[in-house]
């Protein structure tokens, strides 16, 4: 059962890869109809703490900054994630916003209103 799980989810990442490498033209996300697109909200959330709702949002903000394109990540939950992947990292800066710089992402640890 686990394999079929992990499988499905392999997939559907390539799936997500792949269409992310198609919007993406030389750092600005691209709309269906060939449209450059100024800002754009993704949601992310998981169903229970530990899912990997987190780990998935912050692959995919260093993906898009790899790709070029200006990423922030807001964190909408109490889990403190921003912060203890701060501490963990020790390459982590904090701005006069109280932005976190994470591996090239920009992260609000959901206490600056912007």
């Amino acid at each position: 059962m686990y394999g079929t799980r992990q499988n499905k989810a392999l997939s559907i990442s390539k799936e997500l890869e792949l269409a992310l490498e198609r919007s993406v033209r030389g750092g600005r996300l691209i709309s269906a109809d060939n449209n450059a697109v100024s800002s754009l909200n993704i949601v992310i959330a998981g169903s229970t703490p530990g899912a990997g709702a987190t780990h998935l949002a912050f692959g995919l903000c260093v993906y898009l900054t790899k790709m070029g394109i200006k990423v922030l990540y807001e964190e909408r939950n109490q889990t403190g994630a921003v912060r203890r992947m701060a501490e963990s990292t020790g390459g982590a800066r904090i701005d006069g916003r109280g932005i976190y710089h994470i591996q090239g992402c920009l992260m609000n640890p959901g206490t600056v209103r912007l």
